[in-house]
């Protein structure tokens, strides 16, 4: 005699699904950041390499655009910073990554203090945008002929931001 079980597979259940639903929400935090490094061009890995005696191909080599040690730069890296903690700290992790979960009753108040943070990353960059072409000229006496303008753009407006959302979500299996 062959028997077959068909027992349902170990999971979150119909009510534990509901609860999950009607007492959290996910939510995912994104930056759009300015890059601060930028690789060498094949030319110039080259040139590196000549003075080791190494071989271009097997070098791996960047330069640094501007300086995150100033004042200025910090100040919007400690905005993305509180950011990042404060959303941990409030929520708990998913198992997707990049998604963690927030009580529903803590929704407003999240969204609240994102916007302060987005704001103060505004004002920041601002602040940092006073001092970019100080920064840009640092770099062309640091990096010699390394320096490229093209790397720089004109403005730093755009180029950094906070965003968040609320993506709809299934509990996962257990």
């Amino acid at each position: 005699m062959t028997t077959t079980l068909e027992e349902p597979v170990a999971g979150v259940t119909g009510t534990s699904a509901e609860q999950l639903r009607s007492t959290c929400a996910a939510v995912r935090l994104s930056f759009t950041w300015f890059g601060t490094r930028k690789s060498l061009t094949r030319a110039q890995k080259e040139q590196a390499a000549d003075t080791f005696g190494a071989a271009g191909e097997f070098l791996s080599a960047g330069k640094k655009l501007i300086d995150t040690r100033h004042p200025s730069f910090q100040a919007v890296t400690a905005v993305k910073n509180r950011a990042v903690s404060y959303w941990k700290s409030v929520s708990l992790p998913y198992p997707e990554a990049g998604i963690r979960l927030i009580r529903q009753d803590r929704v407003e108040p999240f969204d609240n203090q994102l916007n302060e943070f987005q704001q103060q990353l505004h004002e920041a960059v601002e602040t940092l945008e006073e001092h970019y072409h100080e920064l840009q000229t640092a770099a062309r006496q640091r990096l010699g002929s390394l320096y490229n303008p093209a790397d720089y753009p004109e403005s730093l407006s755009g180029l950094f931001a906070i965003e968040w959302e609320f993506p709809s979500v299934e509990p996962l299996p257990i």
